[in-house]
């Protein structure tokens, strides 16, 4: 079947699940048996997900089919806020890489330098 706007939206929700749980399409591919470009299709919306699939999708995951579906949801526990943040490119990298760090006020200087980039940014 040919995709649509909701296909897209569902593949877009499935990508950003999975970079929140830390999941390349590689081991994605590899937990589900389904193959890593189809998975790429699913999550550019190229191809829509049958039901067995979203299945298969969503038991590595940790989340059940409407997480994966409906908007509505709670896509795992995580929230719309959240996965819109995954979206972006580096998101999930910065994120990981700042909950590396362990001393706190380290933390409050490298947040205060990202804000500071996010001000300038806004204000241009």
């Amino acid at each position: 079947m040919k995709a649509n706007e909701r296909d897209r939206d569902i593949g877009e929700r499935l990508a950003a699940i999975r970079r929140a749980k830390s999941l390349s399409q590689s081991s994605l591919a590899a937990a589900t048996g389904i193959t890593k470009q189809q998975i790429q299709k699913y999550e550019s919306g190229r191809n829509q997900i049958p039901v067995a699939r979203l299945h298969q999708l969503a038991r590595p995951l940790g989340v059940s089919v409407p997480d994966i579906v409906d908007p509505a949801g709670s896509a795992g526990g995580l929230s719309e806020e959240v996965l819109a943040l995954m979206q972006v490119g580096g998101a999930h990298e910065l994120g990981a890489a700042y909950a590396a760090i362990r001393d706190p006020q380290f933390r409050r200087e490298i947040l205060a330098v990202v804000r500071s980039f996010a001000r300038l940014q806004s204000a241009s």
